[in-house]
């Protein structure tokens, strides 16, 4: 074997490059923007939802707040202190 006979199956072997499996480089690829529309047409539209009908579709329960911030006494605490300093007579 010459050496140029050699180079080659290194990289198809790392890339683990499979002429059955994977479709050549030179092929056009896949459409993938008709299934999108179609289904955007069987199934909705791009219409924005209103405030309401957001608020109507998204059902989130309380519980799920927990530990996401401050609590609203943490809150009220941070306010009320903030309402202290600025309100502190000057003397």
């Amino acid at each position: 074997m010459t050496k140029r006979e050699q180079l080659g199956g290194i990289v198809h072997t790392y890339q683990k490059f499979d002429p059955k499996n994977f479709p050549s480089p030179t092929q056009a690829p896949p459409d993938l923007v008709s299934p999108a529309f179609e289904h955007m047409l069987a199934y909705g539209s791009m219409r924005e939802l209103t405030d309401e009908e957001l608020a109507r579709a998204i059902k989130i329960d309380p519980s799920q707040f927990s530990g996401f911030g401050p609590s609203i006494e943490a809150l009220r605490a941070m306010l009320e202190e903030r309402k202290r300093k600025i309100c502190r007579p000057a003397g």
